[in-house]
């Protein structure tokens, strides 16, 4: 989540801090969130060359400028998936001044029902 500011070196930073750390699914909400898709995207290209990303190793990159928040929670949890290792684990990383954590924490858990309550139109 990015509502916060921050420079372009930091973007590449944290960019090739994700792909080394193993990151497989990085989705990107908020201000100029394309740009993350494009940094994560440049930061694996320079890890791998001259080849490219084994298969395993592959981040898939996205960038959701169009959906709520919970919706992107939603999808992380139920439809993002990588074609060679089994995604086992969530990392929210929120680039901001506040501490959002307990709303980002409670709006994570409410997302699992977001299908639920649109077929039923109930929501929030």
């Amino acid at each position: 989540m990015l509502d916060g500011p921050y420079s372009n070196k930091w973007q590449s930073e944290v960019s090739r801090w994700l792909v080394d750390s193993g990151c497989l699914y990085m989705m990107a909400w908020g201000q100029n969130c394309s740009s993350w898709d494009d940094s994560v995207d440049c930061a694996q290209i320079e890890k791998f060359l001259p080849d490219e990303a084994p298969d395993e190793e592959f981040v898939m990159t996205t960038w959701h400028d169009d959906e709520t928040l919970e919706s992107v929670f939603w999808f992380a949890q139920f439809c993002a998936h990588h074609g060679d290792v089994e995604l086992k684990n969530t990392l929210v990383v929120h680039v901001g001044l506040d501490d959002r954590e307990a709303e980002f924490a409670a709006l994570f858990q409410q997302s699992k029902t977001l299908a639920d309550r649109e077929d039923e139109g109930q929501l929030t």
